[in-house]
């Protein structure tokens, strides 16, 4: 296929006015052109088109191109088939990806962009078992249904030359998020994998490594999954997919029926496909470097052996044929694995499109179901239009939301993201930050404030609404446990009898808001204040992390406030010197910058030092209570001093604080995260998890999983910036 058919047999898939076509030039050495039209909405569009259906994928001069076309374009990699596809990504994968940056990349183009394939025929034949069709139905004269046994290896034909446009009529896609379709993955591999053991077991040869080959394709012989999981007993345990063939006529004779690939598309059965051929190339691709290490077996052995447990595996196959105007409600009808809902339908409404337009321009999109995983803060239709009412300062109505206002909320959303959409998105991503503190604080609320249960068991959307309305900027941990005691004693001074309810509508909130008052940012501090506030914390018996709190309510009880402000703890060692217990953690956004905004990759690499939030952090001022303990006869430590410092700051560190978020980037880079500057090293800052648990994770470069980290202050650091004060003041 020639590239000016390419082009015209592109033109029709996306639906272009072919009219309205240009073709700029194709790019100096690589195959590659952009074209511009109109689609059938009246709107512009404009597609990079990269044939590497005759040559490699040149991964380095492809992300130059797009990078000088500012990501306007749609891409579409044009290769002769799925296998093809697969086979290009293995070859860069495994010779030429020298860092994780590239891997990123690397799986960012194959996974977003619109595959073409060359070998897409206008005709396949797919044989059905022995040529019995056991069912067929007719509802009218404009549908009729069939149902065939075909074996995967026949469903790849179809699958090889369509790849995931063999979807496009399907509500949601693969479910790779959905644990359910993870758990689908799982399932074939095991039957995969018991297919692929039971033929190596016929071979003599291999006799020897029996045991290592149970362990590389993690078999258990006297596992009793092993009957239930064998390839021919796949028909019992599977619903089957639905093929719609629209505006054609299946041509069934004998063992076979004849298909037009471009009229078709798979309604129902999208995730086990996906899965299914996903992790048979895994393990085509992977498996052979595994079993070479323990036995004697050549490369296209497996491939070979793969082939014959595809034609084991059967499926219950329904083809229907109808109009195409038809395929919509049968797609939205059908389920025989995980329910497709309303909000399902207005994840792929054009509304949604247009808002994720704003969204992904800060790290963040609406999905469908299903979706390839997005490389930034992904959530569904509901979650966003409740994040949404909560920056929009309607918490009940978040909190109760009705699915049939969701569309109008949607297009509400929409003309105010038009709008001001800067300060939505600076909104949506404090939520995100208040959201995660809220899960992980349940247990220190319950005991800094177990009188008011109705509160921290019901308040969460009241709570995340009301640091919107403040317009506070800064939210470590700390602080918001701070502002929190304000928000609990806000409400109980509005209702002292809260109930469940009153965090079902909006009533509360409005009239919180209408009697907030402005409140003084400036404090008094001297010596007479320093001593009620010891004396304040010693009869208030203070637990270790409620200090920022307890200095919180003595101020308001002096009838001053303080907008920000962090604290620092310090206990004497054996010399009487006082030292902090702990090093002193930036914000989480600081580090999570790093993976979350333009997810690496943007026009001039990493975001430089100088421009980063962890600079901003560095050198801003806030005010500081160091509080000093020392240990009394009985054990127990008592405050000996509190020192005010009012404008504390790292400034001074800046070459320091440098040269640690360089290595930090050098880490992602690598994607080695043991490169992460550590407190041992005693380079001023390091880098260390700030997590809930082992599960609060992001992905790293590598492409794996780690726990959530930020930027820390080594104790050193804090004690000498505190002993200059001290110094100065003396």
């Amino acid at each position: 296929m020639d590239l000016e058919e390419i082009i015209y047999k592109i033109i029709k898939l996306v639906e272009l006015d072919v009219e309205t076509i240009e073709v700029e030039q194709k790019v100096k050495d690589i195959p590659i052109i952009f074209i511009n039209g109109i689609n059938k909405d009246g709107n512009e569009e404009r597609y990079s088109i990269y044939n590497c259906s005759e040559s490699k994928f040149n991964l380095q001069k492809y992300h130059e191109i797009l990078e000088k076309d500012d990501g306007i374009s749609t891409q579409v990699l044009v290769f002769k088939d799925w296998d093809d596809e697969r086979q290009k990504y293995w070859e860069i994968y495994d010779s030429e990806i020298l860092k994780a940056q590239e891997r990123s990349l690397l799986n960012r183009y194959f996974t977003k962009s619109i595959s073409f394939y060359t070998n897409l025929k206008e005709y396949i034949d797919i044989e059905v078992d022995d040529g019995i069709n056991y069912l067929e139905y007719r509802a009218d004269s404009e549908l009729e249904g069939y149902v065939y046994n075909v074996s995967m290896y026949n469903l790849k034909k179809l699958f090889n030359v369509t790849g995931t446009t063999l979807f496009k009529m399907n509500v949601r896609n693969g479910l790779k998020k959905n644990p359910i379709g993870k758990d689908l993955r799982r399932q074939f591999r095991k039957y995969l994998c018991i297919g692929i053991y039971q033929h190596l077991k016929e071979k003599d040869e291999l006799k020897r490594c029996f045991k290592q080959l149970q362990e590389i394709l993690e078999i258990d012989e006297n596992d009793e999954q092993i009957s239930n999981n064998r390839p021919k007993k796949f028909w019992f345990y599977h619903n089957g997919i639905t093929i719609y063939a629209y505006d054609q006529k299946i041509d069934r004779v004998g063992d076979r029926i004849k298909l037009n690939p471009l009229k078709v598309s798979v309604i129902n059965g999208a995730q086990t496909l996906t899965h299914f051929f996903e992790e048979c190339d895994d393990l085509k691709h992977n498996l052979p470097k595994k079993l070479k290490e323990v036995c004697t077996i050549k490369e296209n052995q497996i491939a070979e052996i793969l082939e014959v447990v595809c034609k084991e595996i059967v499926l219950k196959t329904i083809c229907i044929e109808g109009k195409l105007e038809d395929v919509r409600p049968i797609t939205y009808g059908l389920n025989t694995q995980i329910p497709i809902y309303q909000e399902d339908i207005i994840a792929d409404d054009i509304t949604v499109h247009q808002i994720n337009v704003y969204l992904m321009k800060a790290g963040m999109k609406i999905l469908k179901r299903g979706e390839e995983e997005y490389n930034g803060e992904g959530f569904s239709v509901i979650e966003f239009v409740k994040r949404y009412l909560l920056v929009d300062k309607r918490p009940g109505e978040s909190k109760n939301l009705k699915k049939s206002k969701i569309e109008s909320i949607l297009n509400e959303a929409l003309q105010n993201l038009k709008n001001k959409g800067d300060s939505i998105i600076e909104c949506l991503e404090i939520i995100d930050i208040l959201d995660v503190w809220w899960r992980n604080s349940k247990e220190k609320r319950n005991i800094l404030y177990n009188k008011y249960n109705i509160i921290n068991s019901y308040g969460k959307n009241y709570f995340l609404s009301y640091v919107i309305n403040e317009k506070v900027e800064e939210l470590d941990d700390e602080y918001i446990y701070v502002l929190y005691g304000n928000f609990v004693q806000s409400l109980e001074s509005i209702d002292k009898n809260l109930k469940v309810e009153s965090f079902k509508n909006d009533e509360l909130f409005k009239y919180y808001m209408a009697r907030r008052k402005i409140m003084s940012k400036d404090i008094i501090w001297n010596n007479d204040i320093e001593k009620k506030l010891k004396q304040f914390l010693v009869e208030h018996d203070v637990s270790p992390y409620a200090y920022a709190k307890e200095i919180e309510d003595f101020f308001k009880q002096e009838g001053q406030d303080i907008p920000y402000f962090r604290v620092i703890k310090r206990y004497s060692n054996k010399k009487q010197q006082f030292f902090p217990k702990e090093a002193f953690p930036f914000a989480n956004a600081t580090f999570s910058e790093l993976y979350q905004k333009d997810r690496n990759v943007i026009k001039d690499g990493y975001i430089k030092y100088e421009n980063s939030l962890f600079s901003k952090e560095i050198n801003k001022k806030i005010p500081v209570f160091v509080l000093d303990f020392i240990e009394n006869k009985s054990g127990k430590k008592d405050i000996c001093s509190i020192t005010f410092i009012k404008d504390f700051s790292f400034v001074s560190e800046n070459a320091k604080a440098e040269m640690v978020y360089n290595e930090t980037v050098e880490a992602f880079e690598k994607g080695d995260d043991n490169l992460f500057p550590k407190s041992s090293e005693k380079k001023g800052f390091h880098v260390r998890p700030k997590a809930a648990n082992s599960e609060d994770t992001f992905e790293f470069t590598n492409g794996l999983q780690i726990t959530k980290r930020t930027f820390w202050a080594n104790r050193e650091t804090i004690n000498e910036l505190i002993q200059l004060y001290v110094n100065e003041k003396e």
